[in-house]
C-alpha cells in the first residue's frame, strides 16, 4: 500500500474511473480480498534518493543510480547490516534497479517532460 493509492481508491468508490495520469491503484481489490495484492513493490523519493521496497529487499538509490543502501527485510528488519557491496547480492540489486527503471519511466509527471 502507498499513500498515492488513497485517490484512486476514492475515486472507485464514488464510481468514477481515474484518468491515466493518477500514479496509484485503487486498495478496493484488497477489501474484496485481503490476502491479495496491489502493488509488487513501493517506491519513495525523497531529496535525491529514491527508494524500492518489495516483498524482501529495500534498496535505495541516489540520483546517479548508485546504489547506497540494500537490507534483506526479511533476516534484517532493523536495517542494521547494509548488504551493498556483497558479490551474492548482484542479481538482487539488478531485479530491483530494473524494476525501479520501469517504475520511474512509467510516472506520469515523467511522461509528460
Amino acid at each position: 500500500m502507498s499513500l498515492v493509492d488513497a485517490f484512486p481508491t476514492i475515486l472507485e468508490l464514488a464510481g468514477c474511473s481515474p484518468k491515466r495520469s493518477c500514479f496509484g491503484k485503487s486498495l478496493m481489490p484488497l477489501v474484496r480480498d485481503p490476502a491479495g495484492r496491489v502493488h509488487d513493490a513501493v517506491f519513495s523519493e525523497i531529496d535525491a534518493r529514491t527508494m524500492i521496497r518489495d516483498e524482501r529487499f529495500k534498496m535505495v538509490v541516489d540520483t546517479r543510480g548508485t546504489v547506497l543502501k540494500l537490507y534483506d527485510m526479511s533476516a534484517d528488519p532493523a536495517e542494521a547490516m547494509n548488504l551493498v557491496g556483497r558479490p551474492e547480492m548482484a542479481d538482487t540489486i539488478c531485479r530491483l534497479r530494473s524494476r525501479l527503471l520501469t517504475w520511474y519511466l512509467a510516472a506520469p509527471s515523467r511522461q509528460q517532460e
